[in-house]
């Protein structure tokens, strides 16, 4: 696929992640954590997500710019629901629309694996202005999470 945006064409594509794309998924992910002073939990590969790369209900897919990793999603099927755990674009590539292409991939994806999806839910950091606005500009719906929300969906929140 090509885009031309601001005058400029670059290549983008989609794939499958493999563990060998963890690194590069781990400093994605470190470069927003690091601006949002948040703690670096994700940096233990032995820990949720980076266990789930076997499991056939996790789908680990990466956005590549120029033949370079640009980002990632990790999407989890959860009964009909596909709940969107992991979102990152490396900060070198944000402002090109991106983000949007994912998440139409990921949305993609979901129904190619299942016509009876039901839902899309995902979480934000409260202190994540900017995704809050993203995702709503996309649709997306917030939902208080609460106890009741967590127990009648099946550990699923807002």
């Amino acid at each position: 696929m090509m885009i031309d945006n601001n005058q400029k064409s670059f290549r983008i594509s989609f794939r499958e992640a493999s563990e060998n794309d963890f690194n590069k998924m781990i400093k994605i992910i470190g470069d927003y954590y690091e601006k949002l002073n948040l703690p670096e939990i994700h940096k233990k590969k032995n820990m949720i997500p980076w266990i789930w790369i076997k499991d056939p209900c996790v789908s680990f897919n990466l956005i590549i710019k120029n033949e370079e990793i640009a980002g990632f999603f990790i999407s989890r099927t959860i009964h009909l629901n596909i709940h969107l755990h992991s979102f990152f674009i490396d900060k070198k590539f944000r402002r090109f629309g991106l983000g949007k292409k994912m998440l139409f991939k990921h949305w993609d994806n979901g129904l190619k694996n299942s016509s009876k999806i039901d839902t899309f839910t995902l979480h934000v950091h409260q202190i994540n202005k900017f995704s809050a606005s993203f995702y709503k500009k996309i649709r997306y719906k917030k939902v208080e999470q609460s106890d009741d929300i967590l127990i009648l969906n099946n550990g699923l929140g807002s």
